[in-house]
Order: structure tokens, then sequence, then C-alpha cells
């Protein structure tokens, strides 16, 4: 049996992670779609971009067809 692999496209970089975090006098999870082309790169980009909040876990990826544009 053949196992289906998804190889990497370059031409649908970057890739979207999200990211799940907690500010540290909360205890509410909350979650950012960080933009990145490896799972380590998303987590050092969002580590970055808030260094007080303490991230849980690895970023998770999510494929481009999943994603969706915020209407604010």
């Amino acid at each position: 049996m053949e196992r289906n692999k998804t190889k990497y496209d370059p031409s649908k970089s970057p890739r979207k992670w999200q990211v799940t975090y907690r500010l540290p006098p909360s205890t509410k999870y909350l979650k950012r779609i960080i933009e990145a082309d490896h799972q380590w790169e998303a987590k050092k980009i969002f580590e970055a971009y808030m260094p007080s909040a303490q991230v849980c876990g690895n970023p998770r990826y999510i494929p481009n067809d999943l994603c969706y544009e915020r209407q604010d």
C-alpha cells in the first residue's frame, strides 16, 4: 500500500502555522496564525513578535485550503 506523501511545493510558500499561547497573568489559551516555511521558524517568529507570551506546544500546520482571511 502506498502512502499519500505531501511534497513541499515552494510555489505555495510561505505556509501557515497556528501557534497556541498564553499570556502570563491569564490561563486562557489564545491562537495566532504565523506565516513561515518551517515549524521551527514559525515558533521563532512568534517568540520575536510576542516575547512575553508562553508558547504551548509546537505550531500546528494549517493547509492552504483550510485557511481563511479575516474580514475586519
